[in-house]
């Protein structure tokens, strides 16, 4: 239902409960799930303080239309990462 950026912090994500990869400052989750209308992929869970900024779909819309670069950014990223059909 969102998307997120880390600003600061770890997030560790996990699918089927074993640990998938850490992501830090820069990192971004949620993407799959408002581009494909799905639910979640995997679990994403603060290991240390973190700071997020959220965006709501109609927000994650906006910025794919306007901002190019982060559009290429968020699509590569989703390619690379398990889609609803593979879990």
């Amino acid at each position: 239902e969102a998307f997120y950026v880390i600003v600061t912090g770890t997030i560790h994500i996990e699918r089927d409960g074993a640990f998938v990869r850490s992501m830090t400052d820069g990192g971004f989750l949620g993407e799959i799930g408002l581009i494909e209308g799905t639910e979640h992929t995997a679990t994403a869970t603060c290991t240390t303080e973190c700071d997020l900024v959220e965006l709501g779909g109609f927000e994650f819309g906006r910025v794919m239309a306007n901002f190019p670069d982060v559009r290429a950014r968020v699509e590569t990223a989703a390619a690379r990462r398990p889609h609803e059909d593979d879990v």
